[in-house]
């Protein structure tokens, strides 16, 4: 991301609009916070699956001073009649990135942080991996 004057956001909250969500892809919001650090606080509500432990590996390396995060991902389920947005209960947090952070928590990219709050949609069981 190119920018010609200096970021200086101590808190930023984004909630991403799932019908523009696919034309912007899964990168601006990680982008947009790998051009600057120093955040305090962050909510990221963003269309799922994305790259979460993407995005968690630019906090820890941009934004150490973060100590307050939310993090949530959402989808749209569809019954017969409406179309209504879900939380993702395992954040896109699956496959190889849950085994590489069950096998060593170190790996984790939020260890990195000295979190006061955290808030995450996820199923409960799955907070003791992540």
């Amino acid at each position: 991301m190119q920018l010609n004057l200096p970021i200086k956001l101590r808190a930023f909250e984004i909630v991403e609009d799932s019908d523009i969500a696919f034309e912007w892809g899964d990168g601006i919001i990680s982008d947009f916070l790998n051009a600057f650090g120093g955040l305090e606080e962050l909510c990221v509500s963003q269309t799922g699956p994305a790259p979460t432990l993407d995005l968690w590996d630019i906090l820890g390396r941009r934004h150490p001073t973060l100590k307050r995060f939310v993090h949530h991902q959402r989808s749209n389920e569809i019954d017969d009649v409406f179309q209504r947005p879900t939380d993702l209960p395992d954040l896109a947090v699956v496959g190889s990135d849950m085994r590489r952070i069950k096998e060593d928590p170190s790996r984790n990219p939020l260890t990195k942080l000295g979190l006061e709050f955290i808030g995450l949609a996820c199923i409960p069981a799955r907070l003791v991996s992540l």
